[in-house]
């Protein structure tokens, strides 16, 4: 018998959140745009890329992987056909990391026996590509995803991200599918640096955190948290509700992931202890138990909290020069 047997069903629903989903008008139309990538007629040299960024815990994994899902490969008697791959960026993200993370998650027979040099067409990525293309076009791929491309940018190298910027675009040039890449607010530089990828740019979605101060924008994390709360395998928690909503916000900083996160660990306290529901003692030990700086302050605790105004995330403060620049000339995007 394993752990999972002896788990009560109140227990396993509960953990089902951490895999909990939910399609609201911003993603439906952020699908829409990749059903419009992948309905595309990509000749060779006219296919384009589309770049899906925001910061960590914003969803945006989630949505590609549940895009992903809804289009399986499907067997047939010529031959698997695989329209839609995800591909997570390996780290470090170099050129030749990637095209081989990129051949062993297509499924190429031999993607261990691939082995390049530095990138350039007079070098043997290029030639890589080639194959790893070839196999793409052998599955009918129509859309692929590089998840993770922030992993791209180096602090300490700027020739890197221009290496590898340079790798993308090369990639849309030879490619018959669209590509959207996906990362952290980062990954824009990738892009900013790069004057011809970023004319094969067919779309730039960012996934915000919801913000409280956008009457939109909150009724949307509300309605969430209403679906989120009929999903537990309680009485209803009352976890939009206002004086509820705006800690989970507070405490969430309006990020999707981190609610889900949060919901999860206060229902496996609701249900260690038998209570009917999440209760708001719950969440205050939920928070405390992820909290990075133990003993600070407790949404959950005391009077609600004022909501917070979240602002954009500031810029890392990556530099990167391009080829040929002078040594004093910097590009800061």
């Amino acid at each position: 018998m394993t752990t999972e047997d002896i788990k009560s069903p109140r227990m396993r629903a509960v953990e089902a959140i951490r895999a909990w989903y939910a399609r609201y008008p911003e993603l439906e139309d952020i699908r829409q745009h990749f059903d419009r990538l992948r309905g595309r007629d990509n000749s060779p040299g006219e296919a384009g890329c589309m770049l899906l960024h925001g910061p960590a815990r914003s969803g945006k994994t989630r949505l590609i992987t549940d895009y992903v899902e809804d289009h399986p490969p499907v067997r047939g008697e010529d031959g698997d056909r695989q329209e839609v791959v995800y591909i997570k960026a390996p780290y470090p993200c170099t050129p030749k990391n990637l095209m081989e993370q990129v051949a062993r998650d297509l499924g190429h027979p031999r993607p261990n026996a691939i082995r390049t040099s530095r990138y350039g067409r007079s070098g043997r990525l290029f030639d890589t590509m080639d194959v790893v293309l070839n196999y793409a076009r052998d599955l009918g791929v129509q859309l692929m995803f590089i998840d993770e491309i922030h992993q791209m940018i180096d602090q300490k190298n700027n020739r890197a991200v221009m290496d590898g910027a340079t790798l993308l675009k090369d990639l849309v040039n030879e490619a018959t599918f669209c590509l959207v890449v996906s990362g952290t607010s980062s990954a824009k530089r990738i892009f900013e640096c790069h004057e011809e990828l970023r004319g094969r740019m067919l779309g730039n979605f960012e996934l915000q955190p919801f913000q409280w101060y956008d009457a939109n924008r909150r009724a949307t994390f509300l309605t969430l948290l209403e679906g989120l709360d009929g999903e537990l395998p309680f009485e209803r928690s009352g976890l939009a509700d206002d004086d509820m909503a705006v800690r989970i916000h507070v405490a969430s900083r309006g990020l999707i992931g981190e609610v889900a996160k949060l919901i999860e660990n206060a229902g496996v306290l609701a249900v260690l202890q038998d209570a009917p529901r999440i209760l708001m003692r719950h969440l205050a030990e939920a928070y405390e138990m992820a909290a990075l700086e133990k003993g600070g302050a407790n949404p959950f605790l005391g009077p609600a909290p004022k909501p917070l105004k979240l602002d954009a995330l500031p810029p890392d403060g990556l530099i990167i020069r391009h080829p040929g620049m002078r040594g004093d000339e910097v590009f800061r995007p």
